[in-house]
């Protein structure tokens, strides 16, 4: 995985209804999959099961797996669903995954950031507090700059604001941004 996510982290997930229930599987986060009974829950439960599955990485120490071009037919009465990842969680995993591919441990990063082992694996851990002058100095570690970029949310994004969210959001396929389920049948 590229550490560049761009505005937000995003999963994408195919949702269609199975035998008197809704399954949900996400294309890009491997593994990761749920069902719910109701229509209703299938966001919640969507939101859930993508942010354990980004969790789990973060408790193990592994990072997570490159974003792939994908291409996939919906089944019959499906539809594609976007779940954004909080900040919180979305941070300390490009940490860990930036961290991964420079081949660095734990205990690397604590001796560059000149702070304990202890303190480094906080950092990394998902219920910890993230403070902006730890986060500087891991960044410093990482060899990395962060690329912050504040855009209205889509359900709040009027108008000519949808072409800056577009733009800002790095949607460039069709010119699009996901303001719902992909029009077509096909995602690439």
């Amino acid at each position: 995985m590229n550490a560049e996510w761009g505005v937000a982290m995003q999963f994408h997930a195919i949702v269609w209804p199975d035998g008197g229930q809704y399954s949900v599987v996400f294309v890009d986060a491997p593994g990761c999959q749920t069902c719910t009974d109701d229509r209703e829950s299938v966001q919640a439960m969507a939101q859930d099961a993508v942010e354990g599955w980004v969790e789990a990485h973060l408790v193990t120490g592994s990072a997570l797996p490159a974003k792939k071009r994908i291409r996939r037919r919906l089944p019959r009465g499906g539809w594609w669903l976007t779940i954004t990842i909080p900040l919180k969680i979305a941070v300390r995993a490009v940490l860990v995954t930036r961290r991964v591919q420079m081949g660095l441990s734990q205990a690397n990063m604590a001796k560059r950031m000149k702070v304990t082992r202890q303190a480094y694996q906080q950092l990394e851990s998902p219920d910890a507090n993230l403070r902006l002058d730890t986060l500087s100095r891991a960044f410093e570690a990482l060899e990395v700059a962060p690329l912050i970029s504040l855009v209205p949310r889509p359900t709040q994004a009027p108008g000519r604001l949808r072409s800056l969210v577009r733009a800002a959001s790095g949607h460039k396929k069709r010119g699009e941004v996901n303001w719902g389920p992909p029009r077509g049948k096909e995602v690439w």
